[in-house]
C-alpha cells in the first residue's frame, strides 16, 4: 500500500516537473526577449514597424481601412461607418477618413508637407482647423480620429489607471482601464488587438460612458474591397493628389573638374541652375485637357450593375504628357476601364512663370451600367 503511494506521488511529481518545464519558456521570456513586455515598449515597436512598411511600400502611399461599429454595452448595433487611413512617402503626409453606411464622406482630415492641414465634414467647406487628439468627450461624430495607429493609442496611455499586457500565439493585446469613474462623458476603457507576426494594429475597443450609458466603439480591419462605390467630393480628392505627389528625383552625377574662373563682368547677369523640385499638385486636369476619352462599361460589371465614381490620379511632364499613373480609387471591376480612358487623354502643359512644370492631378469617371 505504502509503495502505491509513492508510485502516485512520483507521478504527480512528474506531473509538476513537466508542466514546469512547459510553462517557464513562456512565463520568463518571448521573441521580443523580454517579459512581460511594456504598453509603451509595444507601441514604440509597432510605430516603427508602421514606419518599416511604408518606406518599403511600393504605392506613393500605404493604406489600411477599417469597419467602425457602435452599440451601447451588450445591445444592438446603432451606427456603422467605413475608415480609410492613408499614410504617404513624403513629408509625413498622411489623412483618415470616415464614410456612412451608404459609403458617402462624412469626414476626413489631411496633413500635408510643410505642416498643412486640412479638415473635411459634411456639407461644411474645407478648413484648416485643427482636431482634438483624442477629442473630448467622445460621440459618433468623432470617436474615427482615434483611428487604430501606434501614436493614436499612445495618447491613451495617458489615463491614469490599469494597464495590463497579453499575448497569445497569434496576437499581443493592451487592455486599458480608466483610473475612476469620475471620468463621465469619456474614455473609460480601451482596447487594442496587436497582429504578432508584423505589430500592425487590427482591433480596437473602446468604451464610452455618456448621458445614456455606456456605448461601445469596435474597430475592426477589413480589406479596401469591403468599401464598395466610395464617395469623395471632388475638393477633397484634390488633397489626395497633393499627398501622392511623389518626391523629386534627384540624380547623383559623377564630380566635375574645376573649371578656370572666368573673369567678373560688371552688371552681368547670373541665371541660376534648373534645380529639380517635386511635381506641382493641381487639383482636377479637366480644364487642361486637349483631348478626351469616355470609358466604357465593362461587360464583366454588367452582371452586378455596379456603378460609382472612380478617380485616376496622374502625373503630367512639362509637356503635359502622362507620365505615370499614380493612383485609382473607387470600385474595383471599374477601375481598368477608368485607367484605359484616362491614358487616352491629352493635356496642354503647365505654365508657371513662363517656364513649363511637372504637375499631378486627377480625373473623375462616373460609371451606370446601360440601359439594356
Amino acid at each position: 500500500m505504502i509503495g502505491g503511494v509513492f508510485q502516485q506521488l512520483r507521478q504527480l511529481l512528474r506531473s509538476v516537473l513537466f508542466a514546469l518545464l512547459f510553462l517557464a519558456p513562456l512565463c520568463n521570456t518571448n521573441s521580443y526577449g523580454q517579459f512581460p513586455i511594456t504598453a509603451g515598449e509595444l507601441l514604440a515597436r509597432a510605430q516603427r514597424a508602421e514606419d518599416e512598411a511604408v518606406r518599403q511600400s511600393s504605392n506613393p502611399a500605404w493604406r489600411r481601412y477599417f469597419r467602425l461599429e457602435a452599440r451601447p454595452l451588450g445591445g444592438d448595433l446603432t451606427a456603422q461607418f467605413s475608415l480609410e487611413w492613408w499614410r504617404g512617402k513624403l513629408d509625413n503626409a498622411q489623412s483618415m477618413r470616415v464614410y456612412d453606411a451608404a459609403h458617402k464622406l462624412t469626414a476626413g482630415d489631411w496633413w500635408l508637407a510643410a505642416g498643412k492641414h486640412k479638415a473635411y465634414r459634411l456639407n461644411t467647406a474645407l478648413s484648416d482647423a485643427l482636431s482634438n487628439a483624442p477629442p473630448v468627450p467622445l460621440s459618433d461624430a468623432n470617436v474615427w480620429l482615434l483611428m487604430p495607429c501606434a501614436e493614436n493609442f499612445r495618447a491613451l496611455l495617458e489615463l491614469s489607471g490599469q494597464t495590463v499586457v497579453r499575448e497569445d500565439a497569434n496576437s499581443f493585446v493592451i487592455d486599458i482601464r480608466a483610473a475612476s469613474a469620475e471620468q463621465a462623458r469619456g474614455l473609460v476603457r480601451a482596447k487594442l488587438v496587436l497582429r504578432r507576426a508584423d505589430l500592425q494594429l487590427t482591433q480596437q475597443t473602446l468604451l464610452v460612458e455618456g448621458a445614456e450609458g455606456i456605448i461601445e466603439y469596435k474597430f475592426n480591419e477589413i480589406n479596401e474591397i469591403d468599401i464598395p462605390n466610395r464617395e469623395t467630393p471632388p475638393e477633397v480628392v484634390a488633397l489626395d493628389a497633393a499627398l501622392l505627389t511623389p518626391p523629386p528625383l534627384v540624380i547623383a552625377l559623377p564630380p566635375r573638374p574645376t573649371p578656370t574662373p572666368a573673369p567678373i563682368v560688371a552688371n552681368t547677369p547670373v541665371t541660376p541652375r534648373n534645380a529639380t523640385s517635386r511635381p506641382l499638385a493641381v487639383g482636377s486636369l479637366l480644364a487642361k485637357a486637349t483631348q478626351k476619352r469616355l470609358p466604357e462599361y465593362p461587360q464583366s460589371a454588367a452582371k452586378t450593375k455596379i456603378s460609382g465614381t472612380v478617380t485616376v490620379t496622374l502625373e503630367l511632364d512639362e509637356r503635359g504628357v502622362i507620365a505615370q499613373v499614380l493612383d485609382i480609387t473607387g470600385p474595383p471591376q471599374l477601375r481598368q476601364a477608368a485607367e484605359t480612358a484616362a491614358r487616352g487623354w491629352r493635356f496642354a502643359p503647365t505654365i508657371i512663370e513662363g517656364r513649363p512644370v511637372r504637375v499631378v492631378g486627377y480625373l473623375l469617371f462616373k460609371f451606370a451600367p446601360p440601359n439594356i
